[in-house]
């Protein structure tokens, strides 16, 4: 309760992933339908999946996001901890570019999500502070 009180961040309850910045080879327009099972052959490293991951659709230039549900928070925590930051580039890639580092859009990004973010996964914030306000601030200042 002292955190709540206090306006600390809300403790995230929910087994949800966002993620985006897939490597180019699985966004490519042939193979873009294979994504789910994809994420699904990473992500089952962590943990049992609930369902299949969700891809978002995406508006041309826009990048592609996807959400999954883990069946435990820890286990969706562990894949965020482990995979948010990964250079998914290929070696080709790598070559490419004389080893150079990976762009911020070339790391991949997995954050996980509150649960009440779930529904517009697409522009969902990550765990968004104060959505609601307390109840002591609904009331009229003068308490009636």
């Amino acid at each position: 309760m002292a955190a709540a009180a206090s306006g600390g961040a809300p403790r995230l309850r929910s087994s949800t992933v966002l993620m985006r910045n897939f490597p180019s080879a699985w966004v490519e327009a042939g193979v873009l339908h294979e994504l789910p099972s994809r994420i699904s052959k990473i992500l089952g490293r962590f943990g049992q999946l609930v369902r299949q991951p969700e891809v978002s659709p995406s508006a041309p230039g826009e990048p592609i996001s996807a959400i999954a549900r883990f069946a435990d928070v820890l286990m969706a925590k562990a894949a965020v901890q482990t995979l948010h930051g990964v250079d998914m580039r290929s070696q080709e890639e790598k070559a490419e570019v004389n080893g150079a580092p990976p762009r911020e859009s070339q790391r991949f990004w997995a954050q996980m999500l509150d649960e009440g973010a779930t529904a517009a996964y697409g522009q969902a914030p990550v765990v968004p502070a104060k959505k609601k306000k307390k109840r002591s601030e609904r009331l009229p200042a003068d308490g009636g």
